[in-house]
């Protein structure tokens, strides 16, 4: 089979860019994986071997050169994945203009953004937790991809913690009004603190699987 109809045949597989750009959501209905990538979490070789077992899997599955899987920090490096690593680097985005390359995002509260030139040519992925999201890590990725010649991006915001789940206290609340008053939409004040809505990545110029 082709490339496209290995990914057409997926489940939950979903196409962005027509014939060009593919992503998927992958949570515990995807029985093939146990769900563990992060090799940097990994405690002992038995966990090391079930997670490169689970990248085999993905990566096998939808034909790709490498799943690029970040050491997520909350911070604003995006990663070049033009360039193949051995290890998973530290950084909360990526970004790549090749073929096969996947793109992944390990997520729990956080927000996966999924960014697309409307050609197809550039992807990239970022990890939008509120620090990465308040410290610009979206500006970063899109000022990255138009310089790879990326025009009309396209974002994707794949699911979250909701807000009602997303209990804050004073301080995190303040940290936010000071910085914009604006910013008191994204909160619900109960009776002691404060639930946001993690959807305050989305005003900042926006585990997944994003490939090319």
């Amino acid at each position: 089979k082709t490339h496209s109809e290995n990914l057409l045949n997926a489940v939950m597989e979903i196409e962005f860019i027509k014939d060009k750009v593919y992503y998927e959501i992958f949570d515990r209905t995807y029985t093939a994986s146990s769900g563990k990538y992060a090799k940097y979490k990994a405690e002992n070789a038995a966990i090391l071997a079930e997670v490169q077992k689970n990248i085999d899997v993905i990566q096998k599955e939808y034909n790709a050169q490498e799943l690029v899987i970040l050491k997520q920090v909350h911070g604003t490096k995006i990663l070049d994945a033009n360039t193949l690593h051995k290890h998973q680097e530290e950084a909360d985005g990526s970004i790549t203009t090749k073929k096969n390359i996947a793109l992944g995002i390990l997520t729990a509260d956080c927000v996966p953004v999924l960014l697309a030139s409307a050609d197809g040519s550039v992807i990239g992925a970022a990890h939008c937790g509120w620090k990465s999201a308040k410290n610009n890590i979206i500006s970063n990725l899109y000022n990255q991809m138009k310089s790879c010649g990326a025009k009309q991006i396209k974002a994707l915001i794949s699911p979250s913690i909701q807000q009602k789940s997303y209990e804050v206290n004073e301080k995190y609340y303040q940290d936010f009004i000071c910085d914009d008053v604006v910013y008191k939409k994204f909160f619900i004040e109960s009776l002691t603190k404060f639930n946001f809505s993690q959807s305050f990545a989305q005003i900042y110029e926006p585990f997944c699987f994003w490939i090319l």
